[in-house]
């Protein structure tokens, strides 16, 4: 008698524990699946990415946001990196209509800068905070950005474009690998430098 009031208390426990779990694992299978919307600011995950100067950093992420639609080819991407202090936030204006990047015709990525504070930077790495953040360049950038592209399962990109240091990213693209871009359009970039 006591074995079976023991194992219905067991039953009862679980069947109780199992309603008051399941909502939660139900909603959150449910917000993974959730389609991304325009504009919807997301990471990339590099994890330990080397530098061009051997230097490491550690659990890297990169900022991006999209719009349009990426066509089954997957030949139809527009990059844009932004410029030195520069957000994605900022050039999203660029992506509509009659700007820029249209992306009722492109797939458009905007692309947060290493070390510009929504990406990794010295300003939001947890284990590299401030003057323990590696010194970066350039290439670096350009490095990660070629990363996201291959998370996202870009081989060939249609146009790369960039302001200013966006420029200077877009000029380090083409010298890097010239036969995976169509078009290159750097505005008010340098093409030189050290580190570049």
């Amino acid at each position: 008698m006591k074995t079976a009031s023991f194992c219905s208390r067991v039953f009862l426990f679980f069947f109780f524990l199992f309603l008051l779990v399941f909502p939660f694992f139900a909603e959150a299978q449910g917000h993974a699946a959730a389609p991304v919307k325009d504009g919807e600011l997301q990471f990339a995950k590099l994890g330990a990415f080397k530098l061009v100067n051997g230097q490491i950093i550690l659990d890297c992420r990169i900022g991006y946001r999209t719009f349009g639609h990426l066509n089954s080819e997957k030949s139809n991407a527009i990059f844009f990196p932004t410029w030195a202090s520069g957000v994605s936030e900022q050039l999203m204006r660029q992506a509509a209509p009659g700007k820029l990047a249209d992306p009722t015709k492109y797939f458009v990525i905007l692309v947060d800068a290493l070390a510009n504070g929504v990406s990794s930077s010295p300003s939001n790495s947890a284990l590299q905070p401030r003057m323990q953040f590696p010194m970066i360049t350039v290439r670096d950038m350009v490095n990660s950005q070629h990363e996201l592209l291959g998370q996202l399962g870009i081989h060939h990109v249609k146009a790369v474009m960039g302001i200013s240091m966006g420029g200077m990213q877009t000029f380090s693209t083409g010298l890097l690998n010239l036969d995976k871009f169509a078009y290159l359009g750097g505005f008010s970039g340098s093409c030189g430098g050290r580190g570049a």
